[in-house]
């Protein structure tokens, strides 16, 4: 299967006579570095589906305030350690267990965090409980109207 590493690129996909954007943005968790690194790979004047993939949720609520309409982060794991009505323990975010895993809406981006299949190394325990694993897998499609 062909795969392509986006490393401060963005590249344009033709899908049924649609196109896309993919951003991909390298992650030095500190969105006040990334977010003006995300504006200079945005295209301009675009009118099309913009997708960001970035490591980290932590830079959302910059992308919200551009023309990106989807980001695709992980980093989290779900937080691993997750209780009936509490949900996540801990998450390694800049914004605590607001962004955990699944779907947020921000202003027009939609932001979606996978717990992933893996399980943080550093400070957390390499432990998961009630945070089951998941791969995703996303079919866009659209009317291109709009």
């Amino acid at each position: 299967m062909p795969v392509q590493y986006l490393a401060e690129e963005q590249i344009e996909l033709n899908v049924d006579q649609q196109k896309i954007h993919l951003i991909g943005l390298s992650c030095t968790h500190r969105p006040f570095i990334d977010a003006p690194r995300l504006e200079k790979l945005l295209p301009k004047n675009n009118q099309n589906f913009t997708i960001l993939l970035y490591h980290t949720p932590d830079l959302a609520p910059n992308a919200a305030k551009t023309a990106v309409d989807l980001q695709l982060s992980g980093h989290t794991h779900g937080g691993q350690v997750r209780l009936p009505l509490i949900g996540a323990l801990f998450t390694a975010s800049l914004y605590g267990r607001a962004f955990s895993s699944g779907r947020y809406q921000l202003n027009g981006l939609t932001l979606y965090i996978t717990r992933g299949i893996g399980m943080e190394g550093a400070g957390a325990p390499r432990v998961r409980f009630l945070c089951p694993p998941e791969i995703t897998l996303w079919e866009i499609q659209g009317s291109g109207e709009g």
